[in-house]
């Protein structure tokens, strides 16, 4: 089994979604003088990754702590519309692969645009048409993750965000500056869970993938080929699961030991059975 952390670090001065609050991490106490650390934490409820509650946009909407946790937890479908430009609104003709009849009730959309995190250009980001975002909720979706600042176009001048009033206002959750879902499998299981904020519209959530099979790679090293025109579903897989390896945090657990790998460093250590 493979954990793959989609949340991003939750920093001093990290960007937040324009107008939002700043954040703020402080020493509040230190061993040395008292004996224990404890951080002072200042932040929005929207800050790094994510979850949008309806009571975000919808007045009485449902606020983060009765939102079910099974709808939070479960199978998800990886769509990807990895070739969208700046601005762009996505529909279903932007997909790297057709939309499926069905949907679980999570769908988590990659563009490829958490790459531009920190930077101007994040800003431009593409958002969903609110054409597509009713055939995603009509074909069984209910929580939306995206890799993008929002759903919709980040214009602090607007006046209506329509794909928030929609989703939302069906009592869907909304979660925001997922990254790494490209490299992702097309099914995984995710949890993207939230503080129990009592009365708030949004809280960060610590959003994370299983990969509950080994790929096909791993299980028979014979099914890699090294013809460059190879199109098989396993090497798809392979390069998909060597990119997470490579460019996140991972966590493999079994039975009886951890090992958590990023960027080529791997830490085991036992565990209690």
């Amino acid at each position: 089994m493979t954990l793959v952390d989609l949340s991003r670090p939750v920093t001093s001065g990290m960007p937040v979604y324009p107008g939002d609050p700043e954040v703020r991490i402080d020493e509040a106490l230190d061993i040395e003088t008292d004996g224990v650390a404890v951080a002072s934490l200042r932040m929005g409820s929207h800050t790094g990754t994510h979850l949008d509650a309806p009571s975000h946009s919808i007045a009485g909407g449902r606020t983060v702590d009765r939102i079910p946790l099974d709808l939070l937890c479960g199978e998800a479908r990886v769509l990807r519309a990895s070739s969208v430009g700046p601005g762009e609104g996505i529909v279903a003709d932007h997909l790297d692969a057709p939309l499926p009849a069905e949907l679980p009730r999570i769908v988590l959309l990659g563009t490829g645009w958490d790459r531009a995190f920190g930077t101007p250009e994040a800003l431009q980001h593409p958002h969903l048409a609110v054409e597509f975002a009713r055939r995603l909720w009509d074909r069984g979706a209910r929580v939306l993750g995206v890799d993008t600042f929002s759903p919709d176009p980040t214009d602090p001048a607007a006046t209506a965000m329509p794909v928030h009033e929609f989703w939302l206002g069906g009592d869907g959750v909304i979660v925001e500056n997922l990254t790494g879902l490209l490299a992702l499998p097309d099914r995984v299981e995710a949890a993207l869970l939230p503080l129990r904020l009592a009365g708030v519209d949004g809280s960060p959530v610590r959003a994370v993938a299983r990969i509950a099979q080994e790929p096909l790679w791993r299980r028979n090293p014979s099914h890699i080929r090294t013809d460059t025109n190879d199109t098989n579903s396993s090497n798809a897989e392979f390069a998909r699961i060597r990119d997470v390896v490579r460019t996140s945090e991972v966590w493999e657990t079994g039975s009886t030991q951890h090992t958590t790998k990023s960027r080529g460093v791997s830490h085991t250590w036992a565990s209690t059975p």
